[in-house]
């Protein structure tokens, strides 16, 4: 694998942005009365995240890997990051002073814009028709709009399964159903805010894990009084490439309209970047 493509696998889990408490901690086990309801527990994590809808914020990116010769690559980039729940995303890319990658995705269609190639080419295909053979096939794990489960930006459904204490009783775990295989969420027992989130594979394994941490205030346009609060820090494992990502955003905030939709628009988008070459994973691989 292409450290271009590497870097599709490794920054599609916004993911999208090191340590904290994994639900296994080393000290003795905590023990616990009954885990909170579903109901309570849902109600406050929603609250925390009701202004989370849109979300603009810088950040810094790095990556260890390892190379198809098996050595150690260590990768530093820039970002600028966008979203809009629940689909929408744009992470813009940038090494030097130049941008390299681009990551985004509407209502329909996901796509990543490579830059570094002559000619500069996208993959592209819609969030229909993904399988999960041929997102592995391009180093994708995980369903693109399981992604944004990674951030802790959307909200928890109405309904689910009861909560209840991770082994050491540090976490509070909840398993919700995903696209390709389940998502399990360990959280905070005072804030309720997520310290590790799991997307697992068909056999129940992590495909991928993210720990969040440093949660600060999100500034929202109009709300000052607003309770918003976001990672600012994700550390993202990836054990099936022998990948770790580490996230760091600043300054993240719901700037409202200020979001513009052509940061979305991959017509628009193709044409600014000159984009000549075009993959799309909707049509059968090649024998």
């Amino acid at each position: 694998m292409t450290i271009g493509a590497r870097f599709f696998l490794s920054v599609s889990l916004l993911a999208l942005i090191g340590c904290a408490g994994s639900g296994k901690g080393g000290d003795e086990p905590i023990d616990r009365g009954p885990a909170p309801a579903y109901a309570q527990v849902a109600s406050r994590y929603n609250a925390r995240v009701d202004k989370l809808d849109r979300v603009r914020s810088a950040m810094s990116i790095f990556i260890k890997t390892v190379d198809t010769q098996g050595k150690d690559v260590d990768e530093q980039a820039d970002g600028h990051l966008q979203l809009v729940r629940p689909s929408r995303v744009a992470l813009r890319i940038d090494k030097v002073g130049k941008t390299i990658f681009y990551l985004g995705g509407d209502e329909i269609r996901f796509w990543w814009l490579d830059l570094t190639r002559d000619p500069k080419a996208a993959l592209v295909g819609t969030h229909a028709n993904i399988t999960r053979e041929r997102g592995a096939s391009v180093g994708l794990p995980v369903h693109p709009l399981d992604l944004m489960l990674m951030l802790g930006v959307m909200p928890l459904p109405a309904e689910g399964d009861s909560p209840r204490w991770a082994d050491s009783g540090k976490s509070l775990r909840l398993d919700l159903a995903g696209r390709w295989g389940a998502t399990r969420l360990f959280l905070d027992p005072v804030t309720l805010e997520p310290t590790r989130i799991e997307l697992m594979d068909a056999e129940g394994h992590p495909a991928v894990t993210a720990t969040l941490t440093d949660y600060e205030r999100v500034a929202i346009d109009g709300d000052a009084m607003s309770i918003a609060r976001l990672a600012t820090r994700i550390e993202i494992l990836m054990p099936s490439s022998k990948t770790r990502v580490r996230l760091r955003l600043y300054d993240p905030e719901n700037p409202g309209d200020r979001i513009r939709d052509r940061a979305f628009d991959l017509a628009a988008l193709l044409e600014a970047y000159d984009v000549q070459r075009l993959l799309d994973l909707d049509e059968e691989p090649s024998p």
